[in-house]
């Protein structure tokens, strides 16, 4: 992949999610060099990579509502 195209974050977790059996089985030297890979690849960071490889699941969840229904993002404008 050339360096001026970045993953999106669908493509990362497709890319890990192939990589997790292999991480999974791995013995520690060999966790070692996947997570060096994963990490060139992917431009996570280790702990990140960690993380995702050893949760049973990969799919991304929808943000969580607050009772108003706003996402609980900071509005620009201020009311007296």
């Amino acid at each position: 992949m050339p360096d001026s195209e970045e993953m999106t974050i669908d493509e990362r977790r497709k890319c890990i999610k192939r990589m997790q059996a292999s991480y999974l089985g791995a013995d520690r030297t060999e966790r070692g060099r996947l997570l060096s890979h994963l990490e060139e690849l992917t431009a996570l960071d280790r702990k990140t990579l960690i993380r995702l490889l050893r949760s049973a699941e990969l799919t991304r969840r929808p943000r969580a509502r607050s009772a108003d229904g706003s996402t609980g993002s900071r509005s620009t404008t201020r009311s007296a």
